[in-house]
């Protein structure tokens, strides 16, 4: 079993302020595999490094989106 530290995981609401994206979008990039999440109980929490690794890969690629 894989135990990642608690804070290393954000809402998808903290998800869609840190990455500049807004919830819905920040949602699409968890369904698409492309963010890794869990689901716990109700709510949807993303892995904090690995969205900063998406973010990163996006700005390599030139990608407008995220934080200005």
């Amino acid at each position: 079993m894989n135990m990642t530290p608690l804070g290393e995981w954000l809402s998808v609401k903290e998800a869609a302020t840190l990455s500049g994206y807004n919830e819905n979008q920040s949602r699409r990039l968890l369904r698409a595999g492309l963010v890794q999440a869990q689901r716990w109980g109700n709510a949807w929490m993303v892995n904090q490094p690995s969205l900063l690794e998406y973010l990163e890969q996006a700005r390599e690629k030139g990608e407008k989106r995220g934080p200005k």
